[in-house]
């Protein structure tokens, strides 16, 4: 099933700021995932090696997968000036 934002509505742990970024979120990523190529039905996103991402400045808010990224291969979305890793928003290196 998928999800919706009805799935966070009512929710008496969340304000209502959080439950419209939840709904940002969402619908950023069901737009990426509809965008992406699909292997096996899994969406892929192009893999680089870090020292090889895109230029950052040109593809804000772009996601990519760093093969090579330390502490191993991770997704990275483009700040407008830096490749950050999507757990900790860190920069890429």
């Amino acid at each position: 099933m998928p999800i919706s934002i009805k799935h966070f509505r009512g929710n008496a742990n969340l304000s209502s700021e959080e439950v419209e970024g939840l709904a940002q979120l969402l619908a950023a990523v069901q737009l990426l995932a509809e965008a992406l190529p699909l292997t096996d039905g899994v969406p892929k996103l192009p893999t680089f090696i870090v020292a090889e991402l895109p230029d950052p400045t040109t593809n804000a808010g772009g996601f990519a997968f760093a093969s090579d990224e330390t502490g191993g291969p991770t997704m990275v979305v483009s700040d407008g000036t830096n490749w950050r890793r999507m757990q900790d928003y860190v920069i890429a290196s």
